[in-house]
């Protein structure tokens, strides 16, 4: 019996295509024989099993990377033995970032194809205070870098890159890569191994999908290179979360944490301008205030022209939409440009208020009280509905010095010194904002 399997993807299919419909790439799939049921041995082995119950433990211990914004995306350190795949685009600061771990843990070893010793050591003394002892091979045959992980026996191994690895058919093909992941799983001591992997022109990870399956924590680090922040977010962890987020301030000695990215982010808002509003968003545990900014201006062409920087354009459409229907706001001759400031893209429904009512500050030339926070997610009819966490973030606002609030309703648990209006509607949100 035969089956069609993608090369790429691994997807399955009864019958043979010419292109894969799961991830579209052509001349990918390829005939492959099963093993007949007959076929199999008969032999019945003993199952062990293993009893999972209230008296069981199975804590992975984790060891903390000396990087506290690195600690919280990877759930509050990284897992011996553990395989992470550490991706972003080229020049955003993985090797940076990677390379501070190095200086922090007890033992590491870096293996880079790509660069020399001279340039690893540069880097390494640059971000870090005192020059760490740090191991150096540059290979990329994937027996040599599994023989020497199995004798040095390093706390963390990071291994630059995964692209560049090579066994006895090259380097680089999927088939390559798939190999190379399943040497390295078979380790099987406690390094701890991080994988840094490229990206495509699309922002996916290069490579076949199923390297994503393979390992234990995915992260990526993103961010514009034309601003100083990095966010470091984690797709998938097999130890934690994959809500949080790490932020991080690109400066000449390597990437600095930023443990109050809110402050951060609203200290150089400006106070006297239309289309500017606070929003809050929540990261994992942690609350986010940013600046919303709108600019509305009549078009100089037959359509107008939507700029989107940093939120979802098809969300901003939505919210056009609903302006004109619900709210009679002449919007369609008009030019218009939403930016979250500071680099970080949001895709959370709490920034679908403060998006829209900049988006009017814009339009009516009215401003919008720098210390009022605005959340909540807006639905077709104009209605306001509620969002996760809301005293969470009314907390963190009146612990930062905010006077005000225009959110949702929702039931209170807890008293507030702050000011707290709920608006059912878009409509009455604008109320409590003249």
């Amino acid at each position: 019996m035969s089956i069609y399997i993608c090369k790429n993807c691994d997807s399955q299919f009864p019958k043979w295509m010419g292109r894969c419909p799961q991830c579209g790439k052509w001349g990918t799939i390829k005939e492959v024989e099963t093993i007949s049921s007959n076929n199999k041995s008969k032999d019945k082995k003993l199952i062990k099993t293993i009893n999972i119950n209230k008296n069981s433990s199975f804590d992975n211990k984790k060891t903390t990377t000396g990087i506290e914004e690195f600690d919280r995306v990877l759930g509050g350190g990284f897992v011996s033995g553990s395989l992470i795949l550490f991706s972003g685009n080229s020049g955003i600061g993985k090797s940076t970032l990677l390379s501070q771990l190095a200086g922090n843990v007890e033992s590491a070893l870096y293996i880079s194809g790509e660069e020399s010793v001279e340039q690893v050591f540069k880097r390494i003394k640059r971000v870090n205070k005192d020059i760490p002892s740090v191991k150096f091979l540059s290979d990329t045959y994937i027996d040599t870098i599994v023989s020497a992980i199995r004798s040095y026996k390093p706390k963390v191994a990071i291994i630059d890159s995964i692209q560049t690895l090579k066994v006895e058919d090259g380097a680089g093909t999927v088939k390559t890569i798939k190999e190379a992941i399943a040497r390295i799983k078979e380790i099987n001591n406690d390094t701890a191994i991080f994988l840094i992997g490229h990206i495509t022109k699309s922002g996916d990870l290069a490579g076949p999908k199923t390297l994503e399956h393979l390992v234990d924590v995915v992260l990526f680090l993103e961010g514009d290179r034309n601003h100083q922040f990095r966010f470091l977010k984690s797709f998938k962890n097999r130890f934690g979360s994959t809500n949080e987020l790490g932020v991080f301030q690109m400066m000449d000695k390597g990437l600095k944490q930023v443990i109050n990215p809110s402050q951060v982010f609203l200290r150089q808002q400006e106070k006297d301008i239309s289309g500017s509003v606070v929003g809050s968003i929540l990261k994992g545990r942690r609350s986010l205030f940013l600046e919303a900014q709108a600019l509305v201006t009549p078009t100089s062409f037959k359509h107008p022209e939507r700029r989107v920087s940093g939120f979802n354009k098809r969300r901003l459409s939505m919210l056009l939409g609903v302006l004109t229907k619900r709210f009679g706001l002449p919007l369609g001759k008009k030019d218009i440009h939403v930016n979250i400031v500071g680099g970080l893209k949001v895709d959370e429904p709490a920034a679908d208020l403060p998006v829209a009512v900049s988006i009017i500050s814009a339009f009516k030339n009215k401003i919008i009280d720098p210390k009022t926070v605005i959340f909540g997610e807006i639905g077709l009819g104009g209605e306001i509905r509620p969002v996760s966490s809301p005293e969470k973030r009314i907390l963190e606002a009146e612990r930062i010095g905010f006077k005000e609030v225009v959110c949702p309703y929702f039931e209170e648990t807890r008293d507030f010194k702050i000011k707290i209006n709920k608006a059912k509607n878009l409509k009455q949100a604008l109320e409590y904002l003249k």
